[in-house]
């Protein structure tokens, strides 16, 4: 090997270890600035015969953290996020260490579409989940939530 292509290599492999320890180290300072940053609001969220206790994402720092670094839901738990105005507001999964379904909700309060069981992010680069039409609300709640309360698109959504 010659001494330019060993040179490159030494580069390229330092360059991928400061990658690596600058995102742990954030992911750290992360973990910390969301644990700080706990949600206060409760309300409850009912669509059919469920209701769901859900905590109130409706800041942007709130939703920037949503349910990341927790290890899980208790049943009929949630996080509603509630946004100023209707969009195709994208979820990924980040940080999260429990898969959940992922429903968004237009400003007349109907749902425009599901995500059922959307699995935590375990690589750098993380999938992007987006609805079908614009959402006014996002609510996320356990992995399999919607499929066992018979949760579907067109569904009336009150919240209280």
């Amino acid at each position: 090997m010659n001494q330019k292509k060993f040179l490159l290599i030494v580069i390229l492999l330092a360059t991928v270890a400061a990658s690596i320890t600058t995102y742990l180290i954030t992911n750290k300072d992360y973990a910390t600035y969301c644990n700080s940053n706990q949600i206060t609001k409760m309300t409850s969220v009912i669509i059919g015969n469920s209701s769901i206790t859900v905590e109130v994402a409706d800041t942007p720092q709130l939703q920037e953290c949503g349910l990341m670094f927790r290890d899980h839901l208790d049943s009929s738990t949630g996080m509603l996020f509630i946004f100023e105005k209707e969009d195709r507001w994208t979820f990924w999964m980040k940080n999260m260490h429990m898969p959940v379904d992922i429903i968004w909700i237009n400003a007349d309060h109907k749902i425009v579409d599901i995500r059922s069981s959307v699995p935590p992010c375990t690589s750098f680069f993380c999938e992007t989940y987006q609805p079908s039409e614009p959402a006014k609300y996002v609510l996320e709640v356990n992995a399999g939530y919607a499929d066992a309360h018979g949760i579907k698109i067109n569904d009336r959504v009150i919240v209280k």
